[in-house]
């Protein structure tokens, strides 16, 4: 009984680190999206500029 709520434990733990490995990768993601769809608006600006 005891082993088996050490391996329920064990696998939410593997669980957890799981879900923020996925979750850090998601917010990476986002912030080059974020970066590339600023540089893009600058991009577009400056050349607005000197159109």
């Amino acid at each position: 009984d005891k082993v088996d709520c050490l391996k329920e434990g064990n696998a939410n733990a593997a669980g957890t680190v799981e879900q923020a490995r996925v979750a850090k990768e998601k917010v990476t993601q986002a912030k080059g999206v974020l970066e590339s769809a600023v540089t893009t608006e600058a991009k577009t600006a400056a050349l607005n500029s000197y159109a």
